[in-house]
């Protein structure tokens, strides 16, 4: 190969090159042009059998109608965005108030209210000879019979000594202490329930009723108030349930059902 013929062929690569370009150009130009003509007038001249795209309009009048089709759909969708949202604020509202109802009445919240007040201690009662010195202490079985006689009676929160009696509490002898959601407890045994308060002190202290049988070996031994506000805690122990499972399938209307 000559220098010469080498030389040739060079210059023929670079007319390629600015044959490609010159069409490039023009076709640039040519875009540009049209794409100006429809920004300007939003029209552009129709081709037989072209389908035009959804931005480009043939008529001004049916660009317009497109536009406002598609402002009343989007509106439309706010609408429906709004009203689904609202329908889910509605839901929120009524699932948070099942929830703090159920709370509620699980004894998971502080609640407050009008209600009673019971205390029940040892008797300061001088012993009796022959009398079992047991008799003028107060046992689990006594603070237990107070609570079940105030929860028949319609009370809706019940605590002793600051701890919330719930569905699992438990109230028991340990030697000389009881065992209140196994926390140590001592006398006096401090007693708050909310709820009607003549109904409940009515219930409490009637003849032979819970209360006159604690105070068999000394009238010290309960006292009951009614009181017009009470503000009890929630309670603060483990609600794990690791055994008790719901039942498949099954939900509160098919319960209420049978």
């Amino acid at each position: 190969m000559t220098i010469y013929s080498a030389n040739m062929k060079h210059r023929s690569f670079i007319w390629q090159i600015s044959s490609v370009s010159f069409f490039l150009g023009l076709l640039l130009a040519a875009a540009t042009v049209t794409a100006s003509k429809v920004g300007r007038d939003g029209t552009a001249q129709t081709r037989t059998g072209f389908v035009y795209g959804p931005n480009i309009s043939v008529d001004p009048e049916k660009k317009t109608e497109v536009l406002q089709d598609q402002i009343k759909k989007l509106r439309s969708d706010i609408a429906s965005l709004e009203k689904a949202s609202s329908t889910r604020s509605d839901v929120s509202k009524d699932l948070n108030r099942d929830l703090q109802e159920t709370k509620l009445f699980a004894g998971l919240s502080e609640v407050s209210g009008p209600g009673v007040v019971v205390t029940l201690s040892d008797s300061r009662k001088v012993r009796i000879v022959g009398v079992d010195p047991q008799s003028y202490l107060i046992h689990d079985r006594d603070i237990r019979d107070v609570v079940n006689e105030l929860r028949a009676s319609g009370a809706e929160a019940v605590s002793v000594n600051g701890q919330r009696i719930t569905v699992s509490s438990s109230i028991r002898c340990a030697g000389p202490i009881v065992l209140i959601n196994q926390d140590e407890m001592a006398t006096p045994f401090i007693i708050q329930a909310i709820g009607d308060p003549d109904k409940l002190i009515s219930a409490l202290n009637i003849h032979d009723g819970v209360l006159d049988q604690i105070r068999t070996f000394g009238t010290d031994m309960a006292r009951s108030e009614k009181r017009a506000s009470l503000t009890l805690p929630a309670f603060a122990g483990s609600t794990h349930i690791k055994y008790a499972k719901p039942v498949a399938g099954k939900t509160q209307s098919d319960r209420d059902a049978k």
